[in-house]
C-alpha cells in the first residue's frame, strides 16, 4: 500500500496505518509506504508499532518530484483518507500509472475521477479495509 502526503490531520494518515493493519492478517508480506513529511510521523512509528506492524511500515520522508513515477509504479494500491481535497494530484499519477486507487468519498474526488477509484464511505479504518480486500 502506498500513502503519498503530508502527514497531518486533514490526510488522516492514521487511517492507512490502522487500516494497515489488517491488510497485514490477510497478507502477511504486505508493506506500506509512507511518502511525506509531518509533525504526525512520530505518532505515526508509535501507531504502526504499537498495532504490531512497524517493520511493514517505512516512512520515506518527501519524495523528490522526478522519482514520484518509481514509487507508483512499485505499489499495489494508493490509499487517500483525506478529509478534504481540491483535484489531488496523487489520484492523477496513481492512475496514470494504473495503479488503484482508495479515496474518501469526497464530492470533488468523485466528479474529477468517478468510477476510476474507489471510493469509502466513513473514516474507519475497517471500511478502507473492506474496500482494499
Amino acid at each position: 500500500m502506498l500513502f503519498v502526503g503530508r502527514l497531518v490531520e486533514g490526510k488522516r494518515p492514521e487511517i492507512a496505518v490502522e487500516a494497515f493493519a489488517g491488510v497485514r492478517e490477510e497478507y502477511p508480506d504486505a508493506e506500506l509506504v509512507l511518502c511525506g513529511e509531518g509533525p504526525l510521523q512520530a505518532w505515526l512509528e508509535t501507531l504502526a508499532t504499537e498495532l504490531g506492524i512497524r517493520e511493514a511500515v517505512t516512512f520515506l520522508g518527501q519524495v523528490p518530484y522526478d522519482e514520484m513515477p518509481a514509487m507508483y509504479r512499485i505499489g499495489d494500491l494508493l490509499v487517500l483518507p483525506s478529509r478534504a481535497e481540491g483535484v489531488p494530484r496523487t489520484i492523477m499519477e496513481a492512475l496514470s500509472s494504473n495503479l488503484p486507487v482508495v479515496s474518501s468519498n469526497l464530492p470533488q474526488v468523485r466528479a474529477a475521477f468517478g468510477e476510476a477509484v474507489s471510493f469509502v464511505e466513513g473514516t474507519e479504518p475497517n471500511r478502507v479495509l473492506q474496500t482494499v480486500l
